[in-house]
């Protein structure tokens, strides 16, 4: 049974407010846009391609800047990256993921708040919304199951898998703000300094350091490196669970503090701190 009776994915968006949702891959990037109580969706599809990823990442911000212009945004909301995709793809992924923080934090994108949600996190509380049961056991689709869980709560539009998905981010974020708020007060916070950790000078020796581990799980993806916060203030104020996810944090070597010198780490002008694994 659903948490709530007869109810709508309309009904669990709350009316007055903006919000973007996104879900980002490599080729193409669905997304959901909540205006002042106005719904729309569509799926953004990368035309060019390059090796180093270069080409897409200016594609990228453009679309972006121009379903974002003029707008300011009560949260942006964006499922993290997969662990099991390779290197390559991870790598474009993370630019592409991060160039929302970049225009963020440049004023381009004006947001009160950026929020990461794992892919796991999302269908479980897409389920959890929705009532869903699977009709077949030991059955695994994903694809379907998202597809019949927003079906459940009332969107049953013939569109593309990415923009399902991004409903279904956007969902499961609503979830934990309305939910999840109680539940993380009661569970005690892990210390940053119980985590494994390895720090690196360049995005690329991270993500090749991330693809041999074997528990990686999902990558989180964060930049700090144009906040003043350290790192442990950072960690504070998150509600990461490093469980079945690798943290990957793009950050400046004066807001390692303390950690730089208890986990023994090597400080660089660009600092790529993996935590976890």
């Amino acid at each position: 049974m659903s948490i709530f009776t007869s109810v709508t994915y309309k009904d669990i968006i709350p009316k007055g407010v903006n919000i973007l949702s996104l879900d980002v891959s490599k080729t193409s990037t669905g997304w959901v846009r909540v205006l002042d109580g106005k719904i729309e969706h569509g799926v953004f599809e990368i035309k060019v391609h390059s090796d180093n990823g270069v080409l897409e990442l200016v594609e990228f911000k453009n679309f972006l800047k121009s379903i974002t212009e003029g707008v300011t945004f009560d949260f942006i909301c964006i499922e993290d990256i997969i662990g099991s995709i390779n290197f390559k793809t991870a790598k474009i992924l993370y630019r592409l993921n991060l160039t929302v923080d970049d225009l963020v934090h440049e004023g381009v994108i004006v947001s009160k708040e950026l929020i990461r949600i794992d892919n796991k996190r999302w269908k479980k509380h897409l389920k959890q919304l929705s009532g869903y049961r699977s009709t077949v056991r030991g059955y695994n689709d994903d694809k379907k199951m998202v597809r019949d869980c927003l079906h459940l709560l009332g969107f049953n539009n013939e569109v593309k898998q990415d923009i399902y998905d991004a409903y279904g981010v956007l969902l499961g974020v609503l979830y934990e703000k309305t939910f999840s708020s109680k539940e993380n007060t009661k569970t005690k916070k892990i210390s940053l300094e119980k985590y494994k950790m390895k720090n690196f000078g360049d995005e690329d020796s991270a993500f090749l350091y991330i693809d041999k581990l074997k528990n990686k799980g999902n990558i989180i993806v964060e930049d700090i490196s144009d906040r003043s916060i350290s790192l442990e203030q950072f960690w504070k104020n998150s509600s990461y669970d490093l469980d079945n996810s690798v943290i990957l944090v793009r950050l400046r070597g004066d807001q390692l503090g303390r950690v730089l010198l208890k986990k023994k780490l090597v400080c660089y002008e660009d600092n790529f701190l993996v935590i976890g694994g």
